[in-house]
């Protein structure tokens, strides 16, 4: 005779066996999927990374398109008004704010050198690490070195005047 005690801890020793089998078939299956997400997570991580960097990457290449665009109508100025590119010292008046005994002209002179200044920061900001472009911008310098000392003198003193009278 069979003992029923005996055959039930066999098909329970059985069911436990099975048991601990398919769980541990199904925490193969969670640590799976785990692996499989945190492999999703580092590409996504990698993807966005790429498209920051291609975002920076546009964004350079957009400045430094602005910034060549407008050096380039800079330079068209200087063709167009070559006076203006060059100036004479003697042609300038700092006194009486006179370009060729001009007020007019003188006004006109002030502008072109403001764009000068922002063509200037456009390329160096963009190009400060390319020396053909810290001798140009050297030298376009140079032709207008004069005004610069005449604009920061009387800023300061316009700042100096104005403090002084409060």
């Amino acid at each position: 005779m069979v003992d029923i005690d005996l055959v039930t801890r066999v098909v329970l020793a059985g069911c436990a066996l099975l048991g601990i089998f398919f769980a541990g078939r199904q925490l193969g299956y969670l640590g799976e999927g785990h692996a499989r997400e945190g492999e999703r997570q580092r590409l996504s991580e990698d993807r966005e990374e790429e498209r920051r960097k291609a975002n920076v990457d546009q964004e350079l290449h957009r400045r430094r398109a602005n910034a060549e665009t407008l050096w380039r109508q800079y330079e068209l100025l200087c063709i167009e008004h070559p006076d203006l590119a060059a100036p004479e010292d003697t042609k300038l008046d700092f006194d009486n704010e006179e370009f060729d005994a001009s007020r007019h002209k003188f006004t006109r002179y002030e502008y072109f050198v403001s764009l000068l200044l922002y063509a200037i920061e456009e390329i160096h900001e963009v190009y400060r690490d390319k020396q053909d472009w810290c001798i140009t911008i050297d030298q376009e310098i140079r032709w207008h070195q004069n005004i610069y000392a005449v604009i920061i003198f009387s800023s300061g003193l316009r700042l100096t005047q104005r403090t002084s009278t409060n």
